[in-house]
């Protein structure tokens, strides 16, 4: 994934080319800002869109919107003033999403061998248009989903882990060129 190199104070120059994600194929900033829309996107589907279509909109939805809208906002301001210190909330989010989709599909998987109609049930408390005729697809679905979703989060956290190791490297060599001018002044 991420290529973040190293700054040594003997570096004359910084203009952060070393600094690539998908296999050397873009800067790191770029693919922070694909990855927060990417993230847009996925919280309106998954928050506005598929709840008013096949479920409901309701506290939870609401209150997921306010903190992962909150969170996106904080990633954005990141990247626009380079602070790598408000990335930090989005990093942990996506932390906490993987851990807890590996705990749910675990979870799931365990519910999808030993008792089926309670995992059915969980699933149409939230998606009410869920139905006995075709239970298997929509187990398959569900964990698919939550794989995707595991596998998603995890590139996200090591790109926005890459964008974080940038942006404090960026903030490093330009405190230094900064304090060397200063320096040197009164010298």
């Amino acid at each position: 994934m991420g290529m973040a190199q190293q700054y040594s104070p003997s570096d004359a120059f910084f203009f952060g080319e070393a600094y690539t994600t998908f296999n050397n194929r873009m800067h790191v900033t770029v693919a922070a800002r694909i990855i927060l829309a990417v993230e847009l996107i996925m919280l309106f589907i998954t928050v506005v869109i598929v709840p008013l279509t096949i479920g409901f909109f309701d506290t939870i939805s609401l209150f997921q919107i306010l903190v992962c809208g909150s969170i996106w906002v904080m990633a954005c301001l990141a990247l626009r003033r380079h602070r790598h210190a408000l990335l930090w909330p989005m990093i942990i989010m996506k932390v906490c999403e993987i851990i807890l989709g590996v705990f749910l599909i675990v979870i799931a998987a365990l519910l999808a061998v030993v008792r089926r109609r309670v995992l059915l049930r969980l699933m149409q408390w939230r998606i009410t248009t869920i139905d006995h005729s075709n239970q298997g697809i929509h187990i398959i679905a569900l964990l698919l989903f939550m794989f995707l979703q595991i596998v998603y989060n995890t590139i996200a956290v090591q790109t926005l882990w890459d964008v974080f190791e940038y942006l404090r490297q960026r903030t490093y060599f330009i405190y230094n060129q900064e304090r060397t001018a200063v320096h040197q002044y009164f010298l």
